[in-house]
C-alpha cells in the first residue's frame, strides 16, 4: 500500500464523516427525529459511522487506481464514486425501506445525501491520486 493509498484513504473517511455529520446530524436531524421517532434508538450510538466511514474510504482507496482509466481525477473521480454510490446507496436504501415503515419519499431523504455524499468522496479520493500511471 502506498503513501497515496494511505492519503486518499484518510482523507475519504474525514470527508465522508464529515459530510454524513453535517447533513445527517445537522441539516436533517430534526428531520429525520420526526420521521424515526418512536423506531430508533433513544440515544444514538456514534461508533458505527465512523466504521462504517471508515470501511467504505478505505475499499474505496483501494479500488480507485484498479478501475482508473486515463481520465482528469475529476472526471475518473465522478464516475468512480458514482458507481459506488449506485452500489451502496441504492441497495441501502432499499434495504431501510423494506426495514422500517417509512414513505417513499423519506427514503429518498435519506438516499440522496447519501449517493452524493458517496460520489463526492470517490472525487476526493481521485483528486488524492491525481493521474495514474
Amino acid at each position: 500500500m502506498t503513501n497515496k493509498f494511505w492519503l486518499a484513504a484518510l482523507l475519504g473517511i474525514v470527508f465522508h464523516l464529515v459530510y454524513g455529520f453535517a447533513i445527517f446530524g445537522g441539516l436533517l436531524a430534526s428531520y429525520i427525529e420526526t420521521v424515526f421517532e418512536g423506531i430508533g434508538r433513544t440515544e444514538p450510538v456514534m461508533w458505527p459511522y465512523v466504521v462504517r466511514s471508515a470501511v467504505i474510504a478505505l475499499v474505496m482507496a483501494y479500488m480507485y487506481p484498479k478501475g482508473y482509466k486515463g481520465g482528469t481525477p475529476l472526471a475518473e473521480g465522478f464516475r468512480f464514486g458514482l458507481l459506488i454510490a449506485i452500489l451502496f446507496a441504492v441497495a441501502g436504501s432499499l434495504d431501510f425501506y423494506a426495514t422500517f415503515p417509512i414513505s417513499g419519499s423519506v427514503m429518498f431523504t435519506m438516499f440522496l445525501p447519501e449517493f452524493i455524499g458517496t460520489t463526492l468522496t470517490g472525487m476526493v479520493i481521485a483528486a488524492v491520486y491525481g493521474k495514474i500511471e
